[in-house]
């Protein structure tokens, strides 16, 4: 599903890929839209982990190596997760529509089960 992203090689990281890797803004229809939700729920589960050094260090890399992030980040907007439509455009399969549903994880709280259903 996310050609040109988890089928390279090293560590994957949905942030990263989001913001600094020009193949996301092709590939996710209505990038700037997508990201800027991403941020607002980012934003919510950073509220919990506001010691957490390793979220700091990437988050300051992201500021500094994304115009679009640093803005975003600026905004403040706070968004729990939700699902909804979400459209991909596939290098080899063209556009695809998916329902995704968010499960957040009693047991796990900081955890969230997302799935991808073909609409």
């Amino acid at each position: 599903m996310f050609a040109g992203w988890l089928d390279q090689p090293g560590p994957h990281n949905m942030l990263r890929f989001l913001f600094l890797d020009p193949a996301a803004r092709t590939l996710v229809v209505d990038w700037r839209h997508r990201t800027h939700r991403v941020l607002a729920e980012l934003r919510a589960d950073y509220s919990r982990h506001l010691e957490d050094q390793a979220l700091i260090d990437l988050l300051a890399a992201l500021r500094t190596g994304s115009a679009a992030f640093a803005d975003g980040w600026r905004d403040q907007t706070v968004l729990d997760r939700e699902g909804g439509e979400r459209r991909f455009n596939h290098p080899s399969q063209g556009l695809l529509t998916f329902q995704q549903l968010t499960f957040a994880l009693d047991a796990a709280p900081d955890h969230r089960l997302v799935v991808l259903h073909p609409a």
